[in-house]
């Protein structure tokens, strides 16, 4: 076998396994999906009307990163916590937070058993299941004035004061709905 092929077989092989481990680790932590830049330029703009720039801001179920880290590049101001119930994903976010030289906080934690009390926002993309029980804990743990974002999924006992499309195709019914305690 020559060195090129055994080169790219062992390349192959270990991006194999790395597909494989990222697979089955979603089955048993949950989705594992990035919010979109539309949603994230939404963010930014709520962010901004609401003076809320320069606050602490809780990305619950923050997957790898990506939002936390595009978030500080354009709010350097934003002071950012992190959390995921997956530890891959939590050291790939890490890892490119060192990278990018960033001073956000990610956590490998259960975001219900963490206390969000210092939070002035709170941002999600959650599964609608967990919305309930989640809604729970934002009553009895968030202070008033405390904004949250839902992306998707919706709380189901509490009004949005504001609602965003994702999209401007009729068709599709994506929101970012906007809270307040």
């Amino acid at each position: 076998m020559n060195l090129p092929l055994f080169l790219l077989t062992i390349i192959f092989l270990i991006g194999a396994i790395i597909y494989f481990i990222f697979f089955f680790e979603s089955i048993i932590t949950g989705h594992d999906l990035n919010s979109s830049l539309k949603a994230q330029k939404i963010l930014e703009e709520i962010l901004k009307k609401h003076h809320l720039t320069d606050k602490l801001f809780f990305d619950l179920g923050c997957c790898r990163g990506r939002l936390a880290l595009r978030l500080q590049n354009n709010l350097p101001d934003l002071k950012i916590v992190g959390m995921d119930n997956s530890f891959l994903r939590i050291l790939i976010a890490k890892t490119r937070n060192l990278w990018h030289k960033k001073q956000i906080n990610f956590i490998k934690t259960d975001i219900f058993a963490y206390n969000i009390k210092d939070a002035d926002v709170v941002y999600t993309w959650l599964w609608y299941s967990l919305l309930p029980k989640l809604e729970n804990k934002f009553q009895k743990e968030l202070k008033q004035g405390t904004i949250i974002i839902c992306n998707e999924s919706y709380l189901p006992e509490m009004k949005p004061f504001e609602t965003y499309r994702l999209s401007d195709d009729p068709n599709r019914f994506e929101k970012i709905y906007v809270y307040k305690i």
